[in-house]
């Protein structure tokens, strides 16, 4: 397929912004998709799909958007001091409020953002999975009104959290812009170590599923940040986009 003729007098950065924030909004909206995709597919990289030195037999079917294992939901929000980048921490709020609008009541969700408010490494909005009726989603919405970028990534402590938490929880999604820090100092964590205590953690086989946030995600397959997110999913079943 042909690409269409790009409009020279459309400001560049205007036009990465928009072409940035509705493609967030486009992709979280895609929830109960139609067609079939590869994820995780030979080679063919993309701002959807993962390095191309996969195997046929190692490719993860996924569907185009998001295939839920089950409709009890825990986001993990990664709120460090980088999303305030490329505009990040403003297209996930979008893109985030636009999905929610999507879902029926028949869900029960909750979020997670890291790290939390007054020197918290994480901080859950309920601690608890809640059926999403308007009050609820009212609440969701403020909460992200009022996140701001700050501090490191936590990601091993977030994720320790939502599996040792939520029982019964099927779906786990991440959605992050950078590799994992040590706690909340900003020395780098061991990304292997962090899938091998997911995988021991992850004793009921929830759903984990990755969002990476920013160009490394679509331009540099071989950077860790793509690696970690990458094998997260693969591993657990999940599906994997870089935005």
């Amino acid at each position: 397929m042909s690409r269409k003729r790009e409009i020279a007098t459309i400001s560049l950065s205007m036009l990465d912004l928009l072409s940035g924030a509705l493609g967030a909004m486009m992709i979280l909206y895609i929830a109960v998709p139609k067609a079939k995709q590869n994820l995780i597919e030979q080679s063919t990289i993309s701002p959807h799909t993962t390095s191309s030195k996969q195997s046929p037999k190692e490719v993860v079917p996924a569907h185009l958007g998001f295939k839920f294992k089950g409709k009890k939901i825990v986001f993990i929000l990664d709120t460090s001091g980088s999303m305030e980048k490329e505009e990040r921490m403003g297209q996930v709020k979008a893109g985030l409020k636009f999905f929610l609008t999507s879902l029926s009541d028949e869900y029960q969700i909750d979020f997670i953002h890291y790290p939390g408010p007054a020197g918290e490494i994480y901080h859950p909005l309920f601690g608890e999975l809640k059926k999403f009726t308007p009050d609820v989603k009212t609440q969701i919405f403020k909460m992200l009104y009022q996140i701001e970028p700050r501090g490191p990534t936590p990601t091993r402590e977030a994720l320790t959290f939502a599996l040792t938490h939520y029982q019964g929880a099927s779906d786990i999604v991440l959605l992050t812009d950078g590799a994992p820090t040590v706690g909340m100092s900003y020395n780098g964590d061991d990304i292997g170590g962090i899938l091998r205590t997911v995988q021991l953690l992850n004793r009921e086989g929830t759903q984990i599923s990755g969002l990476g946030i920013g160009r490394k995600f679509i331009d540099d397959p071989k950077h860790p940040k793509f690696q970690f997110l990458f094998n997260l999913a693969k591993q657990n079943g999940g599906f994997f986009y870089g935005l």
